[in-house]
């Protein structure tokens, strides 16, 4: 098991599948690529807290096969926030579900993503495909120290302002979230899961081992 300490500093923004498709080609001659990534997560939050009202951020995602709990303080849309990150041992992923459900956390939104990550400018893109229904990028610089945020949020403004790329407000994002919970997400039920299906999606070769 691993824990890490972090404060993501964020922006989103729309794509449409053109725009995705120019922004792989771009950032695949002048980025740096840090590889793909099939991702399924499961947010317990929204149903607590909803959406745009959450002032935290309580999840299990499945990322490649490497499960994590992560914990995430702050506005959704307020630049930054704070991430504790607990890694967990391979093949725990069950087991994971079954300790969120010990603590109160039995319900949450399914979400699945093809994630393309690419270095640019100091600047890491996740270029996300929310399956069979639309794009969207985040841009973000990970930081140590409370002192740094603003500096790095300055940084990823000038680049994606350079990029002439669009941002979300605040409001849009909660909208687009909002319509992803109607149209692609789904409910995750820990009494009623299909395991197997949510461990192809977040990327495992192999069912898992957890008895």
């Amino acid at each position: 098991m691993e824990i890490q300490e972090r404060r993501e500093v964020e922006e989103r923004g729309p794509l449409s599948r053109e725009d995705h498709g120019k922004l792989l080609s771009f950032f695949g001659t002048y980025g740096r690529g840090q590889g793909l990534l099939k991702r399924y997560l499961i947010d317990y939050t929204t149903l607590i807290e909803g959406v745009a009202e959450r002032k935290r951020d309580i999840r299990l995602r499945l990322t490649n096969g490497v499960a994590e709990i992560i914990v995430k303080t702050g506005a959704w849309a307020g630049g930054h926030r704070r991430e504790v990150s607990v890694k967990l041992w391979e093949g725990e992923f069950e087991n994971a579900i079954w300790l969120m459900a010990a603590l109160g956390y039995k319900k949450g939104v399914g979400c699945e993503r093809v994630i393309r990550r690419f270095l640019y400018d100091d600047v890491e893109f996740s270029l996300q495909e929310v399956p069979d229904h639309s794009f969207f990028y985040e841009a973000e610089i990970v930081v140590w120290r409370e002192d740094e945020a603003e500096r790095a949020h300055a940084q990823i403004l000038r680049v994606i302002e350079a990029l002439g790329l669009e941002m979300f407000s605040p409001t849009q994002w909660y909208a687009y979230v909002e319509r992803l919970n109607d149209e692609a997400n789904s409910i995750f039920d820990c009494d009623s899961f299909d395991l197997i299906d949510i461990l192809s999606k977040g990327g495992s070769e192999r069912p898992d081992t957890a008895k």
